[in-house]
């Protein structure tokens, strides 16, 4: 059943957000709006980062541009 897929596939940290789900569908939706909402999160900290990510005097080119893929 689509259920136990769902139930066996995350972790028991996230079962908090299907309870009260009947159906594959309930559980799905909720997981989906508790992770978009997260997603959105972690994009707008993301370019934060980016945005205040700046080099000082001493740092050469190629170290920067280092510094940024590891945003």
């Amino acid at each position: 059943k689509a259920q136990t897929v769902i139930e066996l596939s995350i972790a028991d940290s996230q079962m908090i957000h299907l309870s009260g789900a009947k159906t594959a569908k309930e559980m799905w939706d909720q997981l989906k709006l508790v992770k978009e909402s997260q997603g959105k999160q972690v994009i707008t900290i993301q370019w934060h980062k980016l945005y205040r990510t700046y080099t000082d005097k001493e740092e050469d080119i190629p170290m920067h541009v280092k510094h940024i893929r590891e945003i």
